[in-house]
């Protein structure tokens, strides 16, 4: 009974976490319209807790997840339909040192995305900020981050991302094309800090790009 009632203060807790953090996202202007989908699990659980599809992230409530089972379903009849992108957040909690999965929305990485998706990735080089990354210590590094191609059958982006995963453990970040970022970490705050990152820099890529075009023309 203790067990049982530590996990459900601990699960209690991690959503009023969790919904501190999508309200100040969607501050930035990362959640527009519903969009995003945010999730958390227990450390060492293969259950977690997703936002449920549709709640306008700034009115989004502590009360507005919903568990999803190790097959990437509700465990119980409902009538709420997870968010589209469910799986992907299944699949990166294969990873037992990631516990949670924010995916955004914003102009920038929206852009980029799609700016990138012929290449099928985006290179971060020389930036201070870089050193905001679990592991990262120097600007004096690159890190790649992947763009897939946005579908509707969300088991083929799945597959694309299982094969990307594989033989990469510093993997931290991807993009959809025209669907924007998905970031993760072992706690709350590595995660919303590795979120606040990538956004940063993406922007700095997107008015680089234009400055030099500036100045070419």
């Amino acid at each position: 009974m203790q067990i049982i009632e530590n996990n459900e203060g601990m699960v209690n807790a991690l959503k009023n976490e969790l919904t501190e953090t999508i309200h100040f996202l969607d501050s930035k202007g990362w959640a527009p319209a519903g969009s995003s989908n945010f999730s958390f699990r227990v450390p060492g659980e293969n259950k977690y807790w997703i936002s449920a599809n549709g709640v306008n992230k700034s009115s989004l409530r502590s009360s507005d997840f919903m568990l999803i089972d190790v097959q990437g379903e509700p465990p119980e009849n409902t009538e709420i339909k997870p968010p589209s992108g469910t799986l992907l957040h299944s699949l990166l909690y294969e990873n037992p040192d990631i516990n949670v999965v924010l995916h955004t929305y914003s102009i920038s990485s929206t852009v980029i995305s799609m700016a990138h998706k012929t290449e099928g990735e985006i290179k971060l080089s020389g930036y201070e900020l870089l050193k905001g990354l679990s592991g990262v210590n120097t600007h004096d590094t690159t890190i790649t981050v992947p763009v897939f191609a946005n579908m509707q059958d969300i088991k083929r982006i799945s597959l694309e991302l299982r094969r990307y995963m594989r033989g990469r453990p510093d993997f931290r970040a991807f993009l959809l094309s025209g669907n924007g970022l998905y970031a993760w970490g072992k706690t709350m705050a590595e995660a919303k800090r590795h979120i606040e990152v990538f956004e940063f820099l993406l922007e700095c890529e997107i008015n680089l790009k234009i400055y030099k075009a500036v100045m070419k023309s």
